[in-house]
């Protein structure tokens, strides 16, 4: 940097203050929350220090929407130092994450990047609730604070083991933190802080074209601690000989280490201002208005519906049972949620890994696909007949799961056969990741052969209708990280109601009251969490009649205890009110970077008949923890 632009920086820095007081005057209208000790790796940690310190803090302004967020790292060495909200961040029209992270030597390297990336994951998944934008995201931090936000922001590693993606970041902002192995990490092996080295905990390890934009500050070269500019610079020359796009490096002259930061918080704003416009100016497939559009039902002939966004091919990407798959899957995608394009068979059950029978009923019974992003793969969860079937059984569904580089597959079957084997048949397979990075995968066990004692049973018995009732209910339990196996017992999630006089009762067992079939269905679970509980929706009755209809319960572990909503149900047929649709259910939730909740489900209308295709409606969870699906639909 020239001694031109370090003396613009000097007087620039004064103007920028002056004019973000001046914006914050005008938001003086705007009352802005804080919400204290906030777990980020969720309610189950064991460890008394990591309880301790992997809390942050969410400071935010009330009742605004589409705001950006600055997540800031304190300073200290990685030895010491809390959080705190900048005096400066303050009242500025954003939000502002302040985190905790354990410490040296109580722990070692790399618990505390990877402290750092829970944070930021758990912002990513958490930030709508409070209205923040979620593509409006920039990470900063101050010394110890900088290295941890740069290792997370180029090391797309971190956040990937969270479900989510470093190139998602709005940007990057460094406080004069090192480029190079953090001295504290140096220390850890006995390496004075004198002796640099570059290996894989340094940000210049990790310099790539690709990362979020980058902005480094640091202090007065002269009075910066060991040679911190000359890190930094060197660390923005690489980054811009690798390709990128869009790095800065600004010396903040006659600023020593510490006092660097007050000035630096406002280039931080003006910054964070810079992006967030560029982001309204310049929207992604994920960020447009989507979901207000589209017509319904879509032409997309899917039962089962479940659909991703894809960040790097800018599109969102459907999967569900049949739409002309022939003993497998297949998939559509749009740019908009309106217009959507076949990208044909992407899973076949003959693939080389291969566990199913496609000879058995129901031609397999390749059902339910749910796809997921997870560290740079996409995997496939799925039902479908086990050829596996000494007792000749008619119903021998298991859960596979497949594997591929892209969202069109081809997916592969993981070695091994079916994820696991509860000695009944299962479908309807649905994950939650959860923010301490444990996965919990929800099914449901099929009816087949579980006939169930209720008072509903009973009263169907009396009426000389049916012998017995069966019944299906959802279970979940923990996954192995590497999609192997299960860890523990599953656990009962839901079931149909026992006595008639349950709330739920009327609703949930329409498919026996109206002498449709002998069983009770919970099945096509999906589960999320919104705030500090947890929500799962579930489908009741059968699923080929005009009865099926989904209601939701709620727990504060991802395992339960649910309890259902009085509200239910909250998708159902229309035909009482003159409406076409029937058979609504097996509904997942699509949530979009501005903190909407789209509900896709499939359903029936008169012109449809028997087939089966999707619907897209807005849902919401209101200011009580309600949650509302404003469906069904129709629009041409």
């Amino acid at each position: 940097m020239t001694m031109n632009r370090k003396k613009h920086l000097m007087i620039g820095w004064c103007l920028i203050a002056f004019i973000f007081t001046a914006y914050a005057q005008n938001e003086h209208s705007v009352t802005y929350q804080l919400v204290e000790n906030i777990g980020y790796r969720g309610d189950d940690i064991n460890d008394p220090y990591a309880k301790e310190r992997c809390v942050l803090d969410v400071y935010y302004p009330e009742n605004e929407k589409g705001f950006p967020t600055v997540v800031w790292f304190h300073g200290g060495g990685i030895t010491g130092g809390q959080k705190f909200i900048p005096k400066e961040l303050k009242e500025k029209g954003l939000a502002v994450v302040a985190v905790n992270y354990r410490l040296s030597p109580k722990v070692k390297a790399p618990a505390y990047i990877d402290d750092a990336a829970a944070a930021i994951a758990w912002t990513f998944k958490h930030i709508a609730d409070y209205g923040g934008d979620p593509s409006k995201i920039v990470i900063s931090g101050h010394s110890a604070g900088g290295y941890l936000i740069a290792m997370v922001g180029l090391d797309k590693s971190w956040l990937q083991k969270y479900g989510e993606d470093a190139d998602k970041l709005a940007g990057i902002v460094d406080f004069s933190g090192h480029a190079i192995t953090h001295m504290t990490v140096r220390a850890e092996r006995g390496i004075k802080d004198t002796q640099p080295i570059i290996d894989e905990y340094a940000p210049l390890y990790h310099v790539r074209k690709d990362a979020p934009p980058l902005l480094l500050i640091t202090g007065d070269r002269e009075m910066e601690m060991l040679g911190r500019y000359e890190e930094n610079a060197y660390f923005y020359r690489m980054m811009k000989l690798v390709g990128h796009p869009d790095v800065r490096l600004y010396e903040l002259d006659g600023f020593n280490h510490g006092a660097m930061a007050t000035p630096a918080f406002h280039i931080l704003l003006q910054y964070v201002n810079e992006l967030a416009k560029k982001a309204d100016a310049n929207p992604s497939a994920a960020d447009r208005e989507v979901g207000t559009s589209f017509s319904n039902p879509l032409d997309v002939a899917f039962g089962d519906p479940y659909v991703i966004y894809d960040a790097v091919t800018a599109r969102y990407y459907m999967y569900g049972t049949g739409g002309g798959a022939n003993n497998g899957f297949a998939a559509y995608s749009s740019a908009d949620l309106l217009n959507w394009e076949p990208e044909g068979q992407v899973y076949y059950a003959s693939n080389e890994n291969g566990w199913s029978d496609s000879t058995a009923a129901w031609g397999g019974a390749y059902w339910a696909p749910e796809v997921y992003a997870h560290k740079g793969k996409f995997y496939l969860f799925y039902s479908a007949q086990w050829k596996s079937n000494p007792g000749k059984e008619l119903e021998n569904f298991r859960i596979g799961v497949a594997v591929a580089d892209k969202p069109t597959g081809p997916f592969i079957d993981l070695p091994g056969g079916p994820l696991f084997d509860p000695g009944y048949p299962i479908i309807d397979a649905n994950v939650y990741f959860a923010d301490d990075g444990r996965m919990f995968l929800y099914y449901s066990r099929c009816c087949y052969k579980h006939p169930v004692e209720s008072e509903v049973a009973t009263w169907a018995r009396q009426k000389g209708w049916y012998d017995e009732i069966e019944e299906s209910w959802v279970y979940g339990v923990e996954l192995k990280p590497d999609f192997s196996g299960v860890i523990g017992e599953p656990v009962l999630c839901l079931r149909p109601p026992v006595v008639m006089d349950d709330a739920q009762a009327e609703w949930e067992s329409r498919s026996v009251t109206s002498k449709e079939v002998n069983r009770r269905w919970t099945e096509g679970s999906f589960t999320f969490k919104h705030g500090d509980t947890y929500y799962m929706m579930y489908s009741a009755n059968h699923f080929a009649g005009e009865n099926y209809a989904v209601g939701y319960a709620t727990a504060k572990h991802p395992l339960g205890p649910y309890t259902k909503a009085s509200n239910n149900p909250v998708l159902e047929k229309n035909t009482p009110s003159g409406g076409t649709v029937t058979g609504t259910g097996h509904s997942s939730v699509l949530f979009l970077p501005d903190g909407r909740m789209l509900c896709v489900y499939h359903a029936r209308t008169k012109k449809t008949g028997n087939e089966r295709v999707v619907f897209i409606d807005a849902m919401e969870i209101d200011e009580n923890g309600v949650l509302k699906v404003n469906g069904p639909t129709t629009r041409p």
